[in-house]
């Protein structure tokens, strides 16, 4: 007798096409109709969007200025070495409301193109969850003539030290034991997998990937922010390889984060605290709902030297896509962005504020950081220049390599859409899978910035 085949695969989700979840559409209300909407979100939460979603993603591109929380004071990241043992959360959801609640000083969403009409305030909802169709993100300490910059993309986003929005700070996310810490691996992949065990989301224990939060590839964005100061072991080199800056996940689950299709997220749940769960943020006609049926809101298992302020500085990566972001897509008449500016030693990041009529006009990030075969160093004089040194690996795998290089040698570009550098002919993987295309094709869809490359002698 022969091998007793199983039976084939059912569909997970019945097929369907198109998509009927509607959209929610966040407007900066300094500009005409003309001008595209500044944030997009699938409606994908019970016919809207949750409300903390929503906020924070509006705070990032102004400038992280949302309503620190009066009663709670912050703690520090859940993998630091003195955050061993279960790690302090919010217990009560009333506390946080009010810490939250918002007296006009802050960013707030309204169906108003009018900041002073408050009856059209957008507040929080007892699901928490926004069911419009269009409305208008107002920035209250915005003075000037001219309307309030957004952060231009990732690469000139800067991290909110000690000001953590409190969805985060909630997480109950513990920091490894003493015990736990002697018998940890030294070797980092190994560690990832000896610490996880399976996929935090799926359980899985096939098909596992050692997933980076902040990406290998914005190293000189995880350095010039100070982000090693969350690492678990502050004499990792790069320190981006930390344990604190890895989780594991399965292979397909991590493809959809890496795309910015889902995003992961603290939302609130029915017990009134907040949850780490997958939100999808974008998709495609062909595979939404599947990915809406099988991932959306579906929540990690739980974790354990994890860093939160990782974590959040992947939700803000993940924001940062022509999709969400529509907003550079057409630009009628010149827009304000805000854009991150050379500073000197030791002194904080600093941004500046510029008018740009396309996105050619948007200036790389002044990175303090050269990338040279793998590895990172600081620059010395001259720092501040829009350029920046690239290096070049002979492993032409994508995660052993670090900072912006292409293996190949080839020119690159600064991407408006995504926030990195992308070589039109190794990167060319496009948000629509449209496939190749030549390098003006890519310069048109992409809105790049061509930036003048120094190879290192060898």
């Amino acid at each position: 007798m022969g091998s007793e085949i199983k039976r084939g695969y059912d569909r997970p989700v019945p097929t369907r096409t198109g998509n009927p979840l509607g959209n929610l559409e966040v407007y900066h209300p300094g500009y005409t109709n003309a001008q595209p909407a500044l944030l997009r979100f699938l409606a994908v939460d019970d016919g809207g969007v949750d409300y903390d979603v929503v906020y924070y993603a509006c705070c990032i591109l102004v400038g992280n200025d949302w309503a620190p929380p009066r009663s709670l004071a912050h703690r520090r990241s859940a993998s630091g070495p003195s955050a061993a043992g279960p790690s302090t959360s919010m217990s009560s959801m009333p506390v946080l409301r009010q810490s939250l609640r918002n007296t006009g000083n802050y960013p707030f969403l309204s169906t108003s193109i009018d900041p002073s009409n408050r009856q059209a305030w957008v507040t929080r909802s007892d699901d928490n969850i926004i069911r419009k169709e269009r409305i208008y993100l107002h920035v209250p300490k915005h003075k000037g003539d001219k309307p309030y910059p957004i952060t231009a993309n990732f690469l000139h986003w800067i991290f909110p030290h000690g000001n953590l929005p409190p969805p985060w700070r909630s997480l109950p996310i513990r920091g490894l034991t003493p015990l736990e810490d002697e018998r940890v691996p030294r070797d980092v992949r190994e560690a990832v997998f000896w610490r996880d065990d399976c996929c935090r989301m799926t359980q899985c224990r096939c098909g596992l990937e050692a997933a980076h939060l902040v990406p290998r590839k914005d190293l000189g964005w995880f350095i010039d922010n100070g982000m090693q100061q969350y690492c678990a072991d502050r004499a990792a080199d790069p320190a981006i390889d930390d344990l604190a800056n890895e989780v594991l996940l399965r292979a397909d689950v991590y493809t959809m984060i890496d795309r910015k299709e889902l995003l992961v997220v603290p939302k609130r749940d029915n017990e009134q605290t907040y949850t780490l769960v997958t939100h999808l943020l974008r998709s495609e006609n062909r595979y939404i709902h599947d990915e809406f049926t099988l991932f959306h809101n579906s929540p990690f298992q739980p974790l354990k030297g994890i860093s939160i302020e990782y974590l959040f500085a992947r939700f803000a990566w993940a924001i940062f896509n022509r999709a969400t972001i529509p907003f550079f897509q057409t630009i009628p008449a010149p827009i304000e962005v805000r854009v991150r500016i050379p500073g000197r030693a030791g002194e904080p990041l600093a941004t500046q504020t510029r008018s740009i009529t396309s996105g050619n006009n948007v200036p790389a990030p002044p990175f303090s950081t050269t990338i040279f075969g793998g590895q990172a160093s600081k620059k010395g004089k001259g720092s501040g220049d829009d350029n920046y040194n690239v290096g070049n690996s002979d492993d032409t795998d994508d995660d052993d390599n670090y900072g912006y290089g292409c293996g190949n040698r080839c020119p690159i570009y600064y991407s408006l859409h995504t926030g990195e550098m992308v070589c039109p002919i190794h990167d060319g993987e496009s948000d629509d899978d449209s496939g190749s295309e030549s390098d003006s094709d890519f310069s048109l869809r992409e809105g790049i910035l061509p930036i003048t490359v120094f190879w290192k002698n060898n």
